[in-house]
């Protein structure tokens, strides 16, 4: 999983959602997914909705499906600012605002 603070979509891998039994729907919109580098698109033709669960805490968010290198699943911009994420650059954590309160979610997510 990526915490990618320059990226506004929030996405999955379809072979993921496969192995998960998530179930995905057709958009009736189709989208371009930009990536970081020069000619790096990819058409989402697929999205779904789920619950993540992190630090034993659960958000249901809504999730592109679509095919990217390297991560099986990509939080973006979007999600965090919702969620009111913190980056701990110098200690390497991050830590949703949100999660200090619920559920007695108090400790920062490892960044990897």
């Amino acid at each position: 999983m990526l915490w990618d603070s320059g990226s506004t979509t929030t996405s999955i891998m379809p072979m993921l959602a496969q192995i998960a039994n998530v179930e995905v729907s057709e958009l009736i919109d189709l989208h371009t997914l930009q990536l970081g580098t020069i000619r790096s698109r990819s058409q989402v033709k697929y999205g779904t909705t789920m619950d993540l669960r992190i630090k034993g805490c659960k958000y249901t968010t809504y999730l592109d499906v679509a095919n990217f290198d390297h991560y099986d699943m990509i939080i973006g911009t979007l999600f965090m600012h919702k969620h009111s994420v913190f980056f701990f650059f110098f200690y390497r954590r991050l830590l949703p605002c949100t999660l200090r309160t619920a559920k007695g979610c108090t400790e920062a997510v490892p960044a990897r």
